[in-house]
């Protein structure tokens, strides 16, 4: 087991919040990098068209993992855009470099049970209809679709005066 980071920077994304996802634009000006990475769990697609995650169960979840700057910025506009129904937890993630730790946020069993289970733990290959596991996921990093749909990210100005609409999810 992997000892707490004293500051933790790094957002472990597995949904709308990817890169080319429609929600990215939430935690784009906070991100300075990026890179594939996964952890276990079990994910949900719900009707609203974005996924949750459960940190229960042995599914890899395909996602990325997004070390942010100023955090304490980040980590609140992030906690207000995900809502109740999302809860951020500190978690160990695998990335290239090997096992690490990332916030993320996950859904507790009740919001769970709403949802339609995700096979194969990879939000962007069930979005598009392909269900390849987050293994491939990883494999593949950067051949994937998926781009903004219109109208989801609203223009911003990040210094705060202006704030960033989009359908929920993380």
């Amino acid at each position: 087991m992997l000892e707490p980071a004293a500051v933790l920077d790094r957002m472990f994304v597995y949904g709308t919040l990817r890169r080319g996802e429609r929600a990215w634009c939430q935690i784009e000006p906070y991100a300075v990098g990026w890179e594939p990475a996964r952890c276990r769990g079990t994910m949900v697609a719900f009707a609203a068209g974005y996924p949750g995650l459960l940190l229960e169960g042995e599914t890899p979840i395909a996602g990325e993992l997004v070390t942010l700057r100023d955090v304490p910025a980040a980590l609140a506009w992030l906690d207000e855009y995900e809502g109740d129904e999302f809860t951020r937890r500190e978690i160990e993630v695998t990335a290239a470099a090997g096992p690490t730790h990332a916030w993320v946020y996950a859904v507790d069993r009740a919001v769970m049970a709403t949802g339609t289970p995700v096979p194969g733990g990879d939000w962007v290959a069930y979005r598009l209809g392909q269900h390849r596991s987050a293994a491939d996921e990883i494999a593949n990093e950067g051949q994937g679709e998926g781009g903004q749909r219109e109208g989801e990210c609203a223009e911003a100005d990040f210094a705060g005066t202006t704030t960033r609409t989009v359908a929920h999810g993380p």
